[in-house]
């Protein structure tokens, strides 16, 4: 299997380098040989001093180890000079080659600009059912025993309560309840969404992801609702699970938080003009849960057929020999300051513990650590299985979670707790407002496990199974987003990187909230909550609250189901995403097609596994409700607010202009690719200094430099030794030198030893090899030339003495 090299920039200027190097050495050799064979056995002084400064100044003495690369009798100093410099050539080739790898490329944060944003559609499954934006609109219906106009509408229909039962009564012939939200509340729940905070999500940017349009049918004895007219009602269908991707995921109209759970409501705008991308802040509005028994179940698992009754018993494990004689207080005075998540859950613990206890008639006496029951009633039935967690909000009278039916019709529930309306804080008839919070409570049994440590689902095998006391709130608060963005496929391309609620510095940035003040109680409406503008703080009919989130108020939505097609308000949907969340999510409900998926694990066991890796304590069904919750809310609402401040079909083609950092291309460097550079670098100041101070101290003179350059030049040294005595030969500069000496022929033959003889042959013929002439190929014509040539460079100069015209 060939593997395919990565090329980077670095890398492919290190290959030319090395092309470059080998060019470099190789080019001088070549043309040496080049320049040997075209050159003539006489040439001028001058000649022969570039044609030796070019040869010497190859590699071609060093391969071929001449006289300048000898080391025999030469002084010490130039031997270390010398070698040094060697090894700083190779040292320096190597830098060129491995220096350049470090380089590479990398896109970088540029600085803040504002660039156009327009709205991004989304292509994932979440999207592709989603409908048309064009057709909603906000509505609202209040009412529990019968319909009646919510605050701010009168249409000749009043309803009131009286201490048995509500009464309705048609003014006009015409009467009918009308769901149309006043624009008095539309502008005061619009209004903190303007200036600085336009693209923050207010009340009525969150809309149901599915929806119809459809006129109520008439019920005799109650009124038409909207005098007939079609409008906007909710309606509930599962898209997509994004409960295992554990990210940040970005869908229509939403920022989805499945690592933690939350969610963010935003419609996603993208730049037109992305280039290389982008990263930036944005800000929407944000919604998640807070969170905070000591009993087992025990099961067998029958060798056939399902769990009966018998195969079931609870342990106790502390919940019964240890149960307080305290009565659990609750502050519900000021939910908004301290909702008392714990102090819920752990009343739900001790009250349905000792309904329990009442219910095997049992005492603190009596019981033990350890000690099982399996006494129960006739009637009670079971469903479990040791990969299906269970949730359920808590009853009136005692509970254990995958048993039903412990209370037959003809038992006395009047010495029980109601432990639901004892851990909520309310109930139906209790009033909206901003004080009671809506809070659900109830158990979640946890991820089951063998005692004998296995983890088949063998029959026969025993199982226990943990029991917790929960109680979940619902905040919504402002979130700061972090993003990326690389240009290269739509809104698929957006990455979030952090999603966080927005921290505050002063109390003057502090946002305003509001919850409607309606009169009405719980049971008969959904008051609407979210920010508003600082000049509504003191607007009769309504609450409002300086705070970095909201816990959100209970309403009529909680009370019912997901699945409840009445109105289109906003207001709703948490609440009954979180009622559906303990009263369907995990059980045998979940296996309705209306919800497809099991959030217990029953029929998903990669849910399951999820819940099994979770750490084995109270921290694990608190993450998961939160993304159970959060998946459940992907899929039933989203965000109708972008940074066009339209809604999604109504920004298609609208642009704003936002401040983020582009991205841009830069060139980066690994430093561990520097060491060769920087070693060199040293040895390099290191002989720039030295030389420098003898610079200074004139032990070293680029007059003597440039002397000791001409003195062993091979033209120079020659007329120095033919013309010994005449003192402007050595001394004289470049330019006269040239003039005076350097046209002077001097012959070098180009080949020491005859073709056909060998040294020993040369000393046995008595010539010495020494004393041979270069180049034994040249004529006895050439040489009375070069000594006529000899002859007349003697006449021509006075006082030169005997110059001998031998080759040298």
């Amino acid at each position: 299997m060939s593997t395919m090299i990565e090329l980077t920039v670095g890398l492919v200027a290190s290959m030319i380098n090395v092309a470059v190097c080998i060019l470099q050495l190789t080019l001088p050799f070549t043309l040496a040989f080049v320049l040997v064979g075209v050159l003539d056995d006489s040439n001028s002084a001058i000649t022969w001093s570039i044609m030796g400064g070019y040869l010497h100044g190859s590699s071609w003495p060093t391969i071929l180890r001449t006289d300048i690369v000898a080391t025999l009798n030469v002084n010490k100093k130039v031997i270390v000079l010398s070698t040094l410099s060697t090894i700083s050539l190779i040292l320096l080739i190597g830098v060129s080659i491995i220096a350049p790898i470090g380089l590479y490329s990398a896109l970088s944060i540029g600085p803040s600009i504002l660039v156009d944003f327009q709205y991004a559609p989304d292509t994932s499954p979440m999207s592709l059912g989603t409908p048309s934006r064009d057709n909603y609109n906000a509505s609202r219906l209040c009412g529990f025993l019968s319909p009646q106009n919510c605050p701010g509408q009168a249409h000749g229909w009043t309803f009131w309560n009286n201490d048995t039962m509500g009464l309705g009564k048609n003014l006009t012939e015409d009467a009918y309840v009308s769901s149309v939200v006043p624009q008095n509340i539309t502008d005061i729940f619009c209004s903190g969404s303007v200036g600085n905070r336009s693209y923050v999500a207010g009340a009525l940017d969150i809309q149901y992801r599915s929806y119809i349009v459809a006129a109520e049918n008439v019920t005799e004895g109650y009124p038409t609702i909207d005098d007939g007219r079609k409008r906007t009602q909710s309606a509930f269908i599962i898209y997509q699970s994004l409960i295992l991707n554990d990210a940040f995921d970005v869908v229509e109209g939403l920022i989805v938080n499945s690592k933690t759970g939350g969610v963010g409501f935003r419609n996603h705008t993208l730049p037109t003009d992305p280039a290389k991308g982008c990263s930036g802040r944005r800000v929407c509005s944000g919604l998640s849960l807070s969170q905070s028994a000591n009993l087992t179940v025990g099961y067998i698992i029958p060798n056939q057929g399902t769990i009966d009754v018998e195969d079931m018993f609870l342990t106790d494990r502390g919940g019964f020999v240890n149960l307080t004689h305290d009565w659990p207080f609750v502050d519900f005075n000021d939910s908004q300051a301290r909702p008392e998540l714990y102090a819920r859950a752990y009343r739900g613990a001790i009250l349905n513990n000792f309904n329990l206890m009442k219910y095997f008639n049992e005492t603190r006496n009596k019981t033990s650590l350890g000690k099982t029951y399996n006494q129960f009633d006739t009637g009670a039935y079971v469903w479990l299985q040791p990969n299906q967690i269970k949730i359920e909000s808590f009853p009136k009278g005692p509970y254990i979670p995958g048993i039903g039916g412990l209370l037959p019709s003809h038992a006395n529930s009047s010495i029980y707790s109601n432990t639901s309306i004892l851990t909520r804080g309310f109930g139906g008839g209790d009033d909206a407002n901003i004080t009671n919070i809506a809070v659900e409570t109830g158990v979640v049994m946890g991820v089951a496990s063998r005692p004998d440590g296995g983890s088949r689902l063998d029959p026969g095998t025993k199982w226990n199974a943990p029991i917790y006391s929960c109680a979940t709130a619902m905040k919504a608060y402002i979130m700061d987003v972090s993003f990326l963005y690389n240009g290269t496929k739509g809104l698929a391309s957006l990455e979030v990187t952090k999603a966080e609620p927005r921290t505050y510095t002063t109390n003057a940035t502090i946002p305003l909230w509001a919850v409607e003040d309606t009169g009405m109680p719980i049971s008969d409406v959904s008051p609407f909550w979210g920010l508003v503008d600082d000049k509504f703080e003191h607007t009769p009919h309504m609450w409002t609250l300086r705070r970095e989130h909201l816990y959100l108020p209970a309403g009529s939505a909680f009370l019912g189901s997901v699945f409840r097609k009445d109105d289109s308000s906003p207001a709703a949907a948490p609440g009954t995403v979180l009622s559906m969340l303990y009263q369907d999510a995990a059980s045998d409900s979940a296996l309705s097609p209306k919800t497809l998926v099991n959030y217990g694990g029953g029929t998903n066991y990669p849910l399951f596994l999820k819940w099994k890796r979770m750490p084995q304590n109270s921290t694990a069904p608190q993450t998961m409700l939160n993304l159970i919750w959060t998946d459940i809310m992907a899929n039933y609402v989203m965000g109708a607010r972008s940074t066009t401040g339209g809604a999604v079909d109504n920004a298609t083609s609208a642009t704003t202009r936002v401040r983020v950092h582009k991205f841009r291309d830069t060139i980066k460097y690994d430093i561990r690719y520097a060491i060769p550079a920087i070693v060199f670098s040293i040895f390099y100041i290191i002989a720039l200094s030295i030389a420098l101070v003898f610079l200074l101290l004139g032990k070293a003179r680029f007059q003597q430099l440039r002397m000791l350059l001409n003195r062993t030049s091979v033209g120079r040294a020659v007329s120095v030794e033919r013309y010994e005595g005449v003192s402007d030969v050595a001394t004289s500069s470049t330019k006269k030198w040239i003039v005076d000496y350097g046209d002077e022929d001097i012959g070098i033959r180009k080949s020491t030893l005859q073709r056909d003889q060998t040294p020993q042959e040369n000393m046995e013929s008595g010539t010495p090899a020494a004393s041979k002439p270069l180049m034994q190929q040249g004529s006895e014509e050439e040489s009375e030339r070069l000594s006529d040539v000899d002859e007349t460079h003697e006449s021509a100069r006075d006082g030169a003495g005997d110059a001998d015209a031998e080759t040298i």
